[in-house]
């Protein structure tokens, strides 16, 4: 396996795409058991049939704000703030800006910072990132630490999503799939962090 492709190979694993197929796959997976309306994102946007309008349409509307429910220390707040999260995600994939979807992610959480290396990666080198990205369907919380910590598994639906890598490259489209998506987060000073995302891909 060659550098480049194991780094592609990571790229695709943290945004969760890698086990939702792709378009160049030779088998393709069976579709989804929804229906084939675009579904919403937790953002409240719906996935656009054409992936250059939907970047466009990414890049001009303002970031989420975090709603107050997800700024208290208790748990109904931390499963809030997965899906505020999850939101800030959606918006800085196509967007190109991962600036803060860090500041609600620790250094220590590789695959937040992943996620968002990939992200700025593909912006600097012209690519895109194109779809509604993610949406939380449930989240509960598991677990909670003497120290506050608290641990949340969520159902997550990755919708289909088209990458382009960088400028001129072919677009790689992926299929939508079901995940369960397990969140570490700890408060960091005001909200909440998160300091740990495993994608269960």
């Amino acid at each position: 396996m060659t550098a480049r492709f194991s780094a592609l190979a990571a790229s695709l694993v943290v945004l969760g795409l890698v086990g939702a197929g792709c378009s160049g796959d030779p088998a393709k997976p069976k579709p989804l058991k929804s229906s084939t309306a675009a579904a919403p994102s937790s953002s409240g946007g719906t996935a656009s049939a054409s992936p250059s309008a939907s970047a466009t349409a990414s890049s001009s509307a303002a970031a989420p704000s975090m709603p107050d429910a997800a700024k208290g220390s208790s748990a109904a707040a931390a499963k809030t703030f997965v899906r505020y999260w999850v939101a800030v995600l959606d918006y800085s994939g196509p967007r190109g800006e991962s600036a803060l979807l860090r500041r609600l992610s620790s250094a220590r959480c590789l695959d937040c910072e992943g996620i968002a290396d990939f992200i700025d990666s593909v912006s600097r080198h012209g690519g895109r990132i194109a779809g509604a990205g993610w949406t939380v369907k449930n989240a509960n919380v598991t677990s909670r630490s003497r120290d506050g910590s608290v641990t949340i598994k969520a159902a997550v639906r990755v919708h289909p999503q088209t990458v382009v890598l960088k400028e001129g490259a072919r677009p790689r489209k992926f299929y939508g799939a079901d995940r369960v998506k397990t969140f570490k987060l700890t408060r960091g000073g005001a909200h909440w962090v998160v300091v740990r995302l495993d994608q269960g891909v």
